[in-house]
């Protein structure tokens, strides 16, 4: 071992040193690093040396300065790293809500480990270990000079990222630019919007004025089903498919006694508990800060939904997950979004399964049981889990039934495409079955998002139909919905809405009772049907009654909303 008397001036020149190393960590897995011309280089190193100089300060130990921000920088930059690989964005501070339901899906797709990763983690090891070696003797006499300096980088640096100065990019969901900033400091600059600001103008009574004090009285009770299931798309409506055979056949056939059309969602290859929250609250989340995960972020005992409106009208309120419970916490946000009773994968006996999934099949058959309970009326919330992301490799389990002529090219689309073919056919024997009550009954059915899989296959696509990256975009978070119902409907094709506006929808074509918010959203939905499309009047309006909902909690307009 080194000798504890190893000269001062080896000593400090690592001291020195050490944050620029782990800088070079970070931005190594990131793919990119910022020019040293640049702003963003030097606020970068701000924080690297702000945040090690404070800690050996407190610690006064060569080694925990070393060991602590390395690792931890290095544990981000990998989930960084593994989050630009496999979803295309960044990692910012609400995606670690997520780490929990990524660990209990993690197991059914491939993570390649990859030359980085590796490397960087050696490195990391050989950083680790000279500062082993040179923990012994007398570093700094006094750590004040640390201390204080690193406080004074921290503050420096908060108060500029406080400013939100236009050469750091607030385009949270785009790869490029998190680049441009750096990891720390995109992380800690979009700490900034964790919480939302309150609208310009914006007071309770102006939220009540928006509203309205109009609720809708109902004239009937339907059992009422919603699907939301898992990566359904339909990919014809980007470009023509070439395919042998429709994939979704039944989908595209129903058109009488029913309504058709596109939500737009706000995610794109994941985040279903997003569009899962748009559709319970009425909420949008493309109002909120992208990237948000409203579920886990903002459901208290105060969040109004869907299923506490039907719970007052006398509704048996069921949510259905055939996954595990803890999954985007819906275990704790469903009984505070009015569900008597939340079935998860535990309440499935030997149920049949797609890949390590439970199959749309057993799901949809786990909504027929309750219904054969003969409790009504009942309101059912299924999110399914068998085309889940994680096309990667074959199963046994799953026949791979789809043509297209670019199938052995793009084997992950073919597979999605497959379980597209399963999910329809099972779609079809529910509505089969739902045919034969006697007791009226009305279904919602619509997918979360796209899947992600090959993008080169999503850019033939593009290529082929000839649209611009913006209309591309539109295009990609955009999902199908349909709304059947075994007793008479009024029929319409084609309707473009956000899917927020989805739960309003359903429930003026069920028939039923709606709160003053419900009808508001309703009269909205015939105003803009789509957000960005919406005038200024009427989207501030709604920022305010969306910020009354979900931040306001001591002057929420309550009785607007249940």
């Amino acid at each position: 071992m080194l000798s504890p008397k190893i000269p001062y001036r080896i000593k400090f020149v690592f001291f020195i040193l050490v944050p620029f190393l782990t800088y070079i960590l970070a931005e190594w897995l990131q793919g990119a690093f910022q020019s040293p011309v640049g702003v963003n280089f030097w606020l970068n190193l701000l924080f690297y040396y702000g945040f090690s100089f404070t800690l050996y300060g407190i610690t006064g130990k060569l080694f925990v300065y070393t060991l602590v921000p390395a690792t931890l920088v290095w544990v981000l930059g990998v989930i960084n790293h593994y989050m630009i690989m496999l979803r295309s964005k960044a990692l910012l501070p609400w995606e670690l809500a997520a780490l929990n339901t990524a660990k209990t899906v993690d197991g059914n797709f491939d993570i390649p480990i990859d030359a980085t990763t590796i490397l960087s983690l050696v490195v990391l090891i050989l950083i680790c270990i000279l500062a082993f070696l040179l923990r012994k003797g007398t570093f700094f006499k006094s750590r004040l000079w640390s201390a204080v300096s690193g406080v004074l980088m921290l503050c420096v640096l908060w108060t500029i990222l406080w400013a939100s100065p236009s050469f750091i990019s607030t385009d949270a969901d785009n790869v490029k630019a998190s680049r441009h900033n750096g990891l720390a400091i995109n992380v800690l600059h979009n700490l900034n919007y964790l919480a939302s600001p309150e609208p310009e103008d914006y007071s309770p009574e102006k939220v009540r004025e928006i509203i309205g004090e109009n609720e809708k009285d109902g004239t009937m009770k339907p059992d009422i089903i919603v699907i939301m299931n898992e990566s359904f798309a339909d990919l014809s409506t980007i470009a023509d498919l070439n395919e042998e055979e429709d994939f979704i056949p039944f989908f595209h056939s129903v058109s009488d006694n029913a309504i058709t059309g596109s939500a737009r969602v706000s995610v794109f290859g994941g985040g279903t508990c997003t569009t899962e929250y748009e559709f319970l609250t009425g909420n949008a989340a493309h109002l909120l800060r992208p990237g948000s995960y409203p579920m886990v972020q903002f459901v208290d005992d105060k969040s109004p939904s869907i299923a506490q409106s039907l719970k007052a009208q006398g509704y048996r309120t069921i949510g259905l997950h055939s996954f595990f419970p803890e999954c985007w916490d819906r275990d704790t946000a469903y009984p505070k979004l009015g569900f008597d009773e939340f079935l998860s994968i535990k309440d499935f006996e030997n149920p049949e399964m797609v890949r390590d999934y439970i199959s749309d099949a057993a799901s949809f058959g786990k909504i027929i049981e309750i219904l054969e309970d003969d409790v009504s009326p009942t309101f059912i919330f299924n999110v399914t889990m068998q085309n889940h992301f994680g096309y990667d490799r074959s199963y046994k389990n799953l026949e791979e039934t789809a043509n297209f002529p670019e199938m052995n090219e793009f084997p992950r689309a073919r597979r999605y495409f497959s379980l597209l073919s399963l999910t329809d056919k099972a779609l079809s024997d529910l509505v089969d079955y739902l045919k034969k009550r006697e007791k009226p009954t009305i279904l919602l059915f619509f997918g979360d998002h796209l899947p992600s899989f090959e993008q080169e296959y999503y850019d033939i696509l593009q290529n082929r139909a000839g649209l611009s990256d913006e209309e591309m975009e539109v295009k990609k978070h955009t999902v199908p919905f349909l709304i059947w119902a075994n007793y008479p409907i009024k029929d319409a094709d084609n309707l473009e809405i956000s899917a927020s506006f989805l739960s309003p929808l359903l429930l003026d074509t069920a028939g039923v009772s709606m709160t003053e918010h419900q009808n508001y959203l309703l009269e909205l939905m015939n105003k803009m049907p789509l957000w960005e499309k919406g005038d200024r009047e009427n989207l501030d309006g709604y920022k305010m009654v969306q910020y009354n909902m979900i931040f306001d909690k001591e002057n929420t307009q309550g009785d607007l909303f249940k």
